[in-house]
């Protein structure tokens, strides 16, 4: 199948807040390119440093699945964010 592009993945993730389910892999994510993964993370308010496979595997773990799911240290601001805001 063909792979999404980078600007309609972004558009899909505006739209549904999660990656596409469309997406098959950490390499189809990372063959986009380092700033593309990063407007995606930017855009689903995850961490967005690290290298494009971290910033991949990050993006994965939304994939299908609604923000309440997601693990709190791929999100921005995680769990040290929370701790200094609680100080």
């Amino acid at each position: 199948h063909d792979a999404p592009s980078g600007y309609s993945l972004v558009a899909s993730c505006q739209a549904t807040g999660c990656l596409p389910l469309e997406v098959e892999g950490v390499e189809e994510l990372v063959a986009l390119g380092g700033d593309m993964l990063k407007e995606l993370c930017l855009v689903l308010g995850l961490k967005c440093g690290g290298t494009p496979q971290q910033r991949a595997e990050r993006l994965m773990q939304t994939k299908g699945r609604p923000p309440s799911e997601w693990d709190a240290s791929i999100k921005a601001g995680g769990p040290q964010a929370a701790r200094h805001a609680l100080v």
